[in-house]
């Protein structure tokens, strides 16, 4: 298990600003840790406080190097696609992700950074096993093409550690929602039915809504890697979810208690790669680091609820 005095290290967020990496950049600069790195593509700045902001591409081994001090600690958030996309073009997917995270690991093999943390997908991986909980232990067999190309990932990252000792720590979040919805980009259930619901517009269901997935929210993840960052042990796989399926008709309901609107809704048959139900077993995450969600559905919908409706005040 590594110290706890973690500050010494700088933390290089890898898509910092990204949904999830502009959360996990807030988390870190509220508890105190005095370098934080965000790298993107576009390099833009949040309105967090000692967060360093820098262009660069994780893909480019050269910039990378440029960047990365010796005792680093990257936390690998960047990711071209979603579950969807993937499906699109699987060929752009694997070049873009995999290949480019490849070059990445070497980079950071080559600065002798301290820990990587890699953001993979509890939803995605583990493919369809009914409606059992799903362990770190459960044979991954995905489905979709995001599944293959995060697994692909989690492997070659497994190999690396064992080559050259890379201290190395994965992480598979449930579907995580909290972001605010934007029309440029749909992604994440929750988001994307409560943007619908607010602009009267109808939401479409692929199947018939009995699709279930475990939902933790945003500042939950945030939290739990705050955890791994200090504490995670190496060689490590961890769930991180709910430990609840939530059935997409569900997830309306809920919306429908928190908003007081009934939504407009169309069946649509569902997709191949839509697994029908992901739970994740969360034990790990609480025996090894003390972690449990503070928040359930119905709270982390009200909270996006109403930082939706303060947006449009």
């Amino acid at each position: 298990m590594q110290s706890p005095d973690i500050n010494r290290h700088r933390i290089v967020l890898i898509g910092g600003a990204g949904f999830l990496g502009q959360h996990l950049a807030t988390a870190l600069a509220q508890s105190g840790h005095p370098n934080v790195l965000s790298i993107s593509r576009r390099g833009e700045a949040s309105s967090n406080t000692g967060v360093t902001h820098m262009r660069g591409n994780f893909a480019n081994k050269k910039e990378m190097q440029a960047i990365l001090n010796e005792g680093d600690i990257v936390v690998h958030l960047a990711c071209s696609s979603t579950p969807a996309t993937s499906e699109l073009n699987r060929s752009k997917d694997m070049e873009d992700n995999f290949d480019g995270t490849a070059r990445l690991l070497e980079a950071c093999i080559d600065k002798k950074i301290h820990k990587f943390i890699f953001i993979s997908s509890g939803g995605a991986v583990y493919g369809n096993h009914g409606r059992g909980m799903l362990s770190e232990e459960t044979i991954c067999k995905p489905v979709g093409a995001h599944g293959a190309m995060k697994l692909a990932i989690e492997q070659l990252l497994m190999n690396v550690g064992v080559r050259t000792g890379l201290f190395y720590t994965i992480v598979r979040p449930g579907n995580v929602y909290g972001r605010i919805p934007e029309r440029s980009r749909d992604q994440g259930a929750v988001e994307v039915f409560l943007d619908k619901l607010l602009k009267g517009e109808t939401i479409v269901i692929w199947g018939d809504g009995s699709t279930a997935r475990d939902y933790v929210y945003i500042d939950d993840v945030a939290d739990f890697l705050l955890r791994v960052i200090t504490w995670g042990k190496n060689a490590t796989v961890y769930n991180v979810g709910s430990g609840v399926a939530s059935t997409l008709n569900e997830v309306l309901e809920e919306i429908k208690h928190v908003s007081g609107k009934s939504p407009q809704v169309h069946y649509q048959p569902s997709r191949v790669f839509d697994v029908p139900h992901v739970v994740l077993n969360i034990t790990r995450a609480h025996e090894e680091l003390g972690w449990e969600p503070r928040y359930s559905l119905r709270d982390g919908i009200t909270l996006l609820y109403e930082r939706i409706i303060m947006q449009h005040v």
